[in-house]
């Protein structure tokens, strides 16, 4: 045990130092992207890695295939959005939800979740604006419009199977996606009860924007096929990304949904009759644009020289033998790979690889979906609570609301999701 506690007490020594670099870089305002290179320096330097070794670790992640497909996919998205938000298209839409969808609860949920079926981290960036059209003129703050739009982006996470890190997870579990999503579901349903109930159940039905038909703009009369017609954008992005996606699963997914995205940026442009370098350079350039992608580009680092340094594998040897110890391993890592990866794929494959040949040693293998399925929920919470985790960036960045705001309100829902997990894993294992 002494043999494996040393190497486990040097990790969390070296993990906590790294947080503290980051802490204390967020404290004195820096720059987020600047905040993640300290920490990842840190990290290095307490591991025992020389300077220029940190160097060649953080150039090396930068030609991550998975940070340039995503960068490739964030940038096809802040393109979207800005054409949209540009041409007014956005606004026309959410005028358009408001014709169909009357309860003000499900149309501030709706976008987010809408979204949240594309399988693209950073994707909140692009219900930002929607969330912000639909609480226009109303008495909801920007950090509770951060709340929800930031939770029920990810509300799908558990259970739909085009995400990377679903993917990932099935194949290193060898379990089928219809497995995963059939003791999952339950999980599902708590999260989107916790979502309605810590951000939505407080909020009156007669809450909503200013409505600015006829009455206010004469000659602009929202009709019941607005919604669809001004989405038309949105949807033939998604629609394109999905159909791409699948035709081409082995081209990366950040590549194929930059091309569906694409196909929408097409349509605003001609939809709206918008000329093509006048609408898209200001957009490319704009500091929301350069500032998140900077940001991404940073994560990555962070995460690479995470991984290059090993800085979580040796907690691994404190875990054999005891069904206890995995049960608090499969909390614990999970929610510490959530919190420094902030991406369900980056989560999945820090901790994984640790757990489950642990649970497989330990002759649990049949079980595998109970103490897998635990492990992956506990890293869901990490990365909500992550703040590294892009989506909350983009958010926080759109509504001008500290990350330490949106954080804590993530507090209740995510321990109301910690014990339904640990409750329907108590269930399920066999002791």
């Amino acid at each position: 045990m002494n043999s494996a506690l040393l190497p486990a007490l040097h990790s969390l020594l070296c993990i906590a130092a790294a947080l503290a670099a980051l802490a204390v870089g967020q404290r004195r305002h820096w720059r987020f992207e600047y905040a993640l290179l300290a920490a990842s320096f840190v990290l290095a330097c307490v591991k025992g890695i020389w300077p220029w070794e940190w160097a060649v670790m953080a150039v090396k992640s930068c030609f991550d295939m998975t940070l340039l497909s995503l960068l490739c996919a964030l940038t096809s998205i802040l393109l979207l959005s800005g054409a949209m938000d540009q041409s007014g298209q956005a606004r026309r839409m959410a005028e358009g939800v408001k014709l169909l969808i009357h309860s003000t609860k499900i149309r501030l949920m709706f976008f987010p979740a809408l979204v949240g079926l594309l399988p693209v981290p950073g994707g909140a960036v692009f219900s930002c604006p929607m969330v912000h059209e639909v609480a226009r003129d109303s008495a909801l703050r920007p950090p509770h419009l951060s709340a929800i739009n930031y939770w029920f982006r990810h509300i799908w996470e558990a259970v739909w199977p085009l995400f990377p890190g679903f993917i990932l997870y099935c194949a290193l579990s060898e379990l089928t996606p219809f497995e995963v999503i059939t003791y999952n579901w339950p999980i599902w349903a708590a999260g989107l009860f916790a979502g309605w109930l810590c951000f939505l159940r407080n909020i009156p039905e007669d809450t909503h924007c200013k409505d600015d038909t006829a009455k206010d703009k004469p000659g602009v009369r929202p009709s019941r096929w607005t919604a669809l017609k001004e989405g038309s954008s949105l949807l033939s992005g998604l629609a394109g990304a999905f159909v791409l996606r699948a035709l081409f699963p082995q081209i990366p997914a950040g590549l194929t949904f930059a091309a569906g995205f694409c196909l929408g940026v097409g349509v605003c442009l001609v939809t709206n009759r918008l000329p093509v370098v006048a609408t898209l350079a200001p957009i490319l350039t704009s500091e929301k644009t350069t500032g998140i992608l900077r940001v991404v580009i940073g994560i990555f680092i962070f995460k690479g020289v995470m991984l290059q340094s090993n800085a979580i594998n040796a907690l691994g040897a404190l875990i054999e033998g005891s069904q206890a110890a995995l049960f608090v391993a499969c909390i614990i890592l999970p929610i510490l790979g959530g919190i420094f990866t902030g991406i369900q794929v980056g989560l999945v494959g820090i901790t994984f690889p640790i757990l489950v040949p642990i649970v497989q040693h330990a002759g649990l293998w049949d079980e595998r979906i109970v103490w897998l399925g635990l492990a992956s929920m506990c890293g869901y919470i990490g990365q909500m609570i992550s703040p590294v985790h892009v989506c909350l960036i983009v958010t926080c960045h759109f509504f001008g609301t500290g990350m330490e705001t949106v954080m804590r309100q993530m507090g209740k829902p995510c321990l109301i999701l910690l014990a339904t997990a640990v409750a329907w894993f108590a269930l399920h294992v066999s002791w």
